[in-house]
């Protein structure tokens, strides 16, 4: 894993130095974090609402007017996790000079009979939860970009990565952008049990799209 996050941050490090011909590979701030800022509600697996928050890590001391920003999202299999798992992860590459985001994204899937096995209940349900992940990733980066003034970030450095299904929320946050990619199974399909299995809704997401 410490060899996994090595290469990561290098490679990380290395694309935005040739852009900025800044180092950003050298611990050399303090950090100032500003935790639990809503985001919005949307629904989970079970219809219910569901509340989501971001945590920001900012370079205390970073004299940049624009800096690179990179937006975390958290692993554990589509069913656990939580993005306080990726404090260390942030405050890291804070110290570093970027503004690092961890995100909320919407977790949970109904499972075998019992509920005991975390696998789940159909394949649909896989596709299903990713893209809910998917959703609220686009929504989490249009927030951040939307206070790209407030937070000096520079729209031009942008980065965004995962852990585990964290990755596959990520890599679809940044590369899903039709709505003909649409998995079919994230639309209106049978219901399990006295749940319904409504149409998910557009691969942008469904919260308030005016931010960026």
């Amino acid at each position: 894993m410490r060899l996994i996050l090595f290469l990561i941050f290098y490679t990380c490090c290395f694309a935005f130095t040739l852009n900025a011909q800044c180092d950003y590979t050298i611990s050399k701030y303090g950090v100032r974090s500003v935790k639990n800022v809503f985001v919005g509600t949307d629904l989970d697996f079970q219809n219910k609402p569901k509340d989501l928050f971001l945590d920001i890590y900012y370079p205390v001391g970073s004299t940049e007017a624009k800096r690179p920003m990179v937006m975390w999202v958290f692993g554990g299999g589509f069913f656990q996790g939580t993005r306080q798992d990726l404090d260390q992860v942030c405050t890291e590459f804070a110290t570093k000079g970027f503004v690092a985001v961890t995100i909320d994204y919407r977790i949970g899937f109904h499972s075998t009979p019992g509920g005991q096995n975390p696998l789940s209940f159909d394949k649909a349900e896989i596709k299903r939860v990713g893209y809910r992940g998917m959703q609220d990733g686009k929504a989490m980066l249009r927030f951040m970009k939307a206070r790209h003034v407030e937070d000096s970030i520079d729209l031009d450095r942008i980065w965004v990565g995962g852990f585990s299904a964290g990755s596959f929320v990520s890599l679809a946050t940044a590369f899903l952008d039709k709505e003909s990619d649409k998995p079919q199974e994230a639309g209106k399909i049978g219901d399990i049990g006295t749940v319904q299995r409504n149409d998910l809704g557009p691969a942008d997401g469904n919260l308030n799209k005016k931010w960026f």
